[in-house]
């Protein structure tokens, strides 16, 4: 893997190769969370290691459905990814980023709180 001799992040090297996750966990998607996680995984295993991902990334729920909320949902799908790979952890580099919130006309608005980054 080749990496940036110029950028770095947390004191890691950036790879110039990454992987977003927003067709993952968006519109689109994979039929289920296994497909998801597995693709993510195959990325990993040839070398990919640095992820981005948000808040954002999932499908509001659509009121009086039913459906669970699944805001946070990128987030959670490569942390899950993360948790079930055997390959070394601690090399992955995950960017994720806060402060816009999808709604069911998918405009989205600003919500400037950094109560979803703070949120275990």
């Amino acid at each position: 893997m080749k990496y940036r001799n110029t950028a770095t992040l947390a004191g890691h090297e950036i790879p110039r190769l990454g992987m977003g996750t927003m067709a993952l966990a968006i519109e689109g998607r994979p039929g289920n969370r296994d497909e998801a996680i597995a693709t993510i995984h195959r990325a990993l295993d040839l070398g990919v290691r640095y992820l981005d991902t948000a808040w954002s990334y999932y499908l509001p729920s659509k009121p009086g459905t039913g459906e669970p909320e699944d805001m946070g949902y990128g987030e959670y799908l490569v942390r899950d990814a993360l948790a079930s790979w055997h390959g070394p952890q601690d090399e992955v580099l995950v960017a994720t980023k806060t402060g816009w919130l999808r709604t069911l006309d998918s405009q989205g608005h600003y919500a400037g709180k950094p109560t979803p980054a703070r949120k275990p």
